[in-house]
């Protein structure tokens, strides 16, 4: 399915998506080898703030096109803490639950029109759409992240 048409299908699995808190995010770094790694081979995910936990769902990076299952489901009340930092064209967030660190890491939002997030994140049918959901939620997801588990 388009990324853009999920939501609904969210809905249907009995979660409830808030309205513009998503953002993409990828996997956080573990060393430069990885780093250059997921530099050729991206693996993205769209992050899904729900009413009551975060909902990771992989998606295409050559179509846009969502998985028809989430990659996993965090209940917010295990999570801990979040911090944000800024690491020079993206942020570095961190999530810690009752099981341990979660990293992941998404693309900074001026540059977001240029990268795989902004492709990703098109409001239209073509991948390098005019909207860009991603760039427009940043600041608002980002925020409501580093709430929980204060």
């Amino acid at each position: 399915m388009r990324n853009n048409d999920y939501k609904e299908w969210l809905r249907e699995l009995g979660y409830k998506p808030v309205e513009d808190e998503r953002i993409v995010v990828s996997y956080g770094k573990k060393n430069l080898s990885d780093q250059v790694a997921k530099f050729f081979f991206p693996e993205h995910y769209i992050l899904q703030v729900c009413e009551s936990e975060l909902v990771i769902i992989p998606i295409s990076k050559w179509d846009a096109v969502v998985d028809d299952k989430p990659h996993l489901i965090l209940p917010l009340t295990d999570i801990e803490s979040v911090t944000v930092e800024d690491n020079l064209f993206n942020y570095d967030i961190d999530i810690m639950t009752e099981q341990g660190l979660m990293n992941f890491t998404t693309q900074q939002k001026e540059l977001s029109g240029l990268r795989f997030s902004g492709m990703l994140a098109s409001s239209n049918e073509s991948i390098f759409g005019n909207e860009n959901w991603h760039a427009e939620n940043m600041d608002r997801t980002l925020e409501k992240l580093k709430s929980f588990g204060s």
